[in-house]
């Protein structure tokens, strides 16, 4: 497969993430905070960084109650669709952008191609935890939390790397935008890290860390394909 084919079908998997955002602003029930959940903070987000039964409680409110029935509900929403279709198309935007990436540094695509799917064997296994602490928010099966937090990490932290490696092989091609790419996923690997590390206070953007390398990730995804050059 050519480097600019394999672009293509990055930029068609991006589309596909830009699809499901889309619709999951517009098309899909929001999940709600029946606790004292910050304001601003994305009760899925607080829900996979949750490391206590207080932080569960923060999003499932105390007891029984209508509100946590339809924060179920809506969490059961987003886990289908998380787990058969946005875990997926995200892995495979990677891993494609990092096939059209091989010329530049075949060594480290491979380990970024690899580390993506890593991500994605932590998000199932996230998700699978997040479904135990879902049905018991109040007393959480034994080591759920635990679990959680483990599976959390490696997805975080394997989608920061993959950005960070992303940029490296940017940085080395030299130039300007270059190096501003190589800042700004480097910039993402640490935000990253730091949404795991201070959730408090971090944790609401951990998100948009990543996707800052993934908005590069299509620029470059364009830039490829519309150029001249065929490889």
């Amino acid at each position: 497969m050519s480097s600019r084919a394999a672009h293509a079908i990055s930029i068609f998997f991006a589309l596909c993430i830009i699809a499901l955002l889309a619709y999951s602003m517009k098309g899909m029930a929001p999940m709600v905070a029946c606790g004292d959940l910050a304001k601003g903070y994305q009760p899925i987000l607080a829900f996979e960084l949750a490391r206590s039964v207080a932080d569960l409680q923060a999003i499932f409110g105390h007891g029984a109650s209508a509100c946590r029935t339809a924060a179920e509900a809506g969490f059961a929403q987003v886990d289908f669709s998380d787990n058969f279709i946005f875990i997926p198309v995200y892995t495979l935007f990677i891993v494609f952008f990092f096939l059209g990436m091989r010329a530049g540094d075949p060594f480290l695509s491979h380990v970024a191609i690899l580390v993506a799917i890593v991500a994605a064997l932590g998000d199932w296994f996230e998700n699978h935890n997040l479904v135990l602490l879902a049905a018991s928010p109040d007393a959480p099966p034994a080591n759920a939390l635990l679990h959680l937090h483990y599976a959390t990490s490696v997805k975080w932290i394997a989608l920061g790397l993959a950005n960070f490696i992303g940029g490296i092989i940017l940085g080395q091609r030299g130039g300007l935008w270059n190096s501003l790419a190589f800042v700004l996923c480097a910039a993402s690997l640490v935000l990253t890290g730091l949404g795991l590390a201070y959730s408090p206070a971090f944790g609401p953007q951990i998100s948009n860390a990543i996707v800052i390398g993934w908005l590069i990730f299509l620029i470059v995804d364009i830039r490829a394909v519309a150029s001249r050059k065929i490889n």
